[in-house]
């Protein structure tokens, strides 16, 4: 997202972010607006998402929320709202996003990916730009592709290792290194626990810390996912998809009814 941003502050009208990484517990909230207890709308006015927690990007540290600056040289960086069916300004965003696309394909961490604007959807979502993948391939515990593997195991080990989809992306992680755990579902069972707690032990993995498990192990079993054996799989499927470095479908949108 850097990239497309240096693009936008040396743009005629610069823009500034104001939205980027939501906690799960943040995009519930946004959820919530113009709803009641039971999740029933009661005043479409005060509407802000149509996505729940873990249903948005912004949730993954994959998209960031935008508007173009009143005044460049205003010390407050207050932003404003032009009507995007009358005003070409937002066409700015959309313009540097499709130039750090191309500048990636060049060789910068994120090769191989793309960046969309939302202001293309069918829901049309003109401030948001987010990196080019689907909540299908995140729910499966896929993660985009990055060179930058420090940049990986720091964004699986801070913001996303709380998260609940982390069961999921360690279930996907142990099954491409051949532990298998069955269905990528975030359901602590059986099999999950055996293939971790193999995993660990031929890693030689110390996981008998106090306080750095996800979650409790479940009856009769062990089950702790703590920070260094996240950061070793995800070393090691990265060392793996640098040697087969493939590139995710180009040509996915999101679904109607996304509201990011």
């Amino acid at each position: 997202m850097d990239l497309a941003f240096k693009k936008l502050e040396k743009a005629a009208t610069p823009f500034k972010a104001y939205s980027g990484l939501r906690t799960f517990e943040e995009q519930n909230e946004l959820w919530a607006e113009g709803r009641d207890a039971d999740g029933t709308v009661v005043d479409k006015d005060k509407l802000v998402t149509k996505a729940k927690g873990g249903q948005s990007m912004h949730n993954y540290g994959l998209a960031v929320d935008s508007a173009p600056l009143k005044d460049p040289k205003d010390p407050n960086g207050n932003v404003w709202w032009p009507d995007p069916d009358v005003s070409t300004i937002w066409s700015s965003l959309h313009a540097a996003v499709v130039t750090a696309a191309r500048e990636i394909d060049e060789g910068d961490s994120w090769d191989g990916i793309d960046y969309e604007w939302g202001g293309i959807w069918r829901f049309r979502d003109v401030p948001h730009v987010q990196v080019r993948t689907t909540l299908g391939e995140l729910q499966a515990g896929q993660y985009p592709y990055c060179h930058d593997v420090d940049w990986l195991v720091k964004a699986h080990t801070t913001f996303l290792f709380d998260t609940p989809w982390m069961l999921r992306r360690v279930q996907y992680l142990l099954n491409m290194q051949s532990y298998p755990c069955g269905a990528v579902d975030g359901v602590l069972g059986k099999r999950s626990a055996e293939a971790l707690n193999e995993f660990q032990a031929d890693q030689k993995l110390d996981v008998e810390k106090p306080g750095d498990s996800v979650s409790p192990a479940p009856a009769g079993g062990h089950w702790a996912i703590d920070e260094q054996t996240v950061e070793r799989l995800v070393r090691l499927d990265h060392e793996g998809m640098s040697l087969t470095r493939g590139t995710l479908p180009g040509d996915l949108l999101p679904p109607d009814d996304w509201s990011l």
